[in-house]
């Protein structure tokens, strides 16, 4: 099956979003990782003294919204049943953290449009056909559960009562 061009889109705003916090989060953490052991500058080490544990918590989770994000990248590339759902969840996950930031007075608007364009475009018809053809290729119902010979069965013939007896 050849992927939508929104898919395509979708797959790289992801790529573009996951690298661009990992390239903003992973160096400060790994700087705080090196303060901890007394390895820093004292001119270094300042600054990191001064952000408090909620900064390094919301730190901690962009970062997990950067792996997150190449993660539902790769899969949304390689049209995966699950990456549609984690790509859902990462938006939504950023954009709570977005709105958090804003009213500390940190608005990122390029995050909070580059979040709104992605879930707009996960939601639009041609990508969820995408995404439900690829959960029924993988063996999964519409529901998310998987399905039996039996159950199609079962749904082709509604009136047809099953029987214990091989056919």
């Amino acid at each position: 099956m050849k992927r939508p061009v929104g898919v395509i889109i979708i797959g790289v705003l992801l790529l573009v979003q996951g690298v661009a916090l990992a390239l903003l989060t992973i160096p400060l953490l790994a700087l705080q990782g090196v303060n901890i052991f007394g390895a820093l500058s004292a001119d270094l080490a300042q600054p990191l003294r001064q952000l408090r544990i909620g900064d390094w918590l919301a730190l901690g989770v962009v970062a997990l919204i950067a792996v997150g994000s190449v993660v539902a990248s790769i899969g949304m590339l390689r049209l995966r049943p699950w990456a549609w759902l984690i790509a859902m969840i990462l938006q939504a996950v950023t954009l709570v953290e977005l709105l958090f930031a804003y009213f500390a007075g940190q608005p990122n608007y390029l995050s909070m449009l580059l979040g709104a364009g992605i879930v707009l475009y996960l939601n639009t018809r041609s990508v969820r056909q995408a995404f439900e053809l690829a959960q029924r290729r993988a063996g999964f119902g519409t529901t998310g559960t998987p399905t039996s010979a039996r159950t199609r069965d079962e749904a082709r013939e509604p009136g047809r009562r099953p029987t214990l007896a091989p056919q």
